[in-house]
């Protein structure tokens, strides 16, 4: 009776013992374990990538690949801006051409010419959208010097576009000495300007520009 007692209670802790797993089995079984540690790392990341789009750029901006998907957005809206400010810099420019008698001395010599190279700025940051802002202001002072060169030339074929209104804006009469430092001190205004918007507005002034 007691062996039978005995062997009874054998049984049972054996039942109640969990049995091992055989080696494949266990195998999956870690395997499929660090598959559900790796997938929840994944969407963690990708939460947190998420997340820090929503707080730099008020939207999802970007996902856990990486990916802009606001873009062509953010240039096109870029490049409409700096066509804006061009056009008001234009207007501003003919206008002290034209009321030149009422203004100063001074602004009436060379406030038409500092403009000019403000507008051309705002031309090549329109076109040059995204790059920085000292490839911006070389690149416009690369084409104003050479514009002012070039009034060196002579030739009838030249001087009969300089004679129409847009030829003469654009291209000029006669070189002076004093129209590159006009433009030098035209591109360094725009270019400060920019720079002090950017420093001063904050995120979301960056994510216009």
């Amino acid at each position: 009776m007691s062996n039978r007692c005995a062997a009874l209670g054998q049984s049972k802790r054996a039942l109640n013992r969990p049995e091992p797993f055989p080696p494949v089995i266990a195998r999956d079984r870690g395997l499929s374990g660090m598959l559900s540690r790796e997938v929840l790392a994944s969407r963690q990341f990708c939460r947190k990538k998420i997340l820090a789009a929503l707080g730099a750029n008020g939207s999802c901006a970007r996902i856990c690949t990486g990916a802009k998907t606001e873009g062509p957005h953010r240039l096109i809206r870029t490049r409409f801006i700096y066509m804006t400010a061009a056009i008001v810099v234009v207007v501003a420019g003919l206008a002290s051409r034209r009321y030149r008698n009422q203004l100063p001395s001074f602004l009436a010599e060379y406030a038409g010419d500092t403009l000019w190279a403000l507008m051309l700025f705002l031309f090549v940051s329109m076109l040059l959208a995204g790059r920085s802002i000292l490839a911006r202001a070389a690149c416009s002072l690369v084409i104003a010097f050479l514009v002012e060169i070039s009034q060196l030339y002579h030739a009838p074929w030249i001087d009969s576009i300089r004679q129409t209104t847009l030829g003469g804006l654009v291209l000029g009469f006669g070189f002076l000495w004093s129209d590159l430092v006009c433009y030098m001190s035209g591109v360094t205004c725009g270019s400060l300007v920019e720079w002090g918007i950017r420093r001063l507005g904050g995120e979301k002034v960056k994510t216009l520009l």
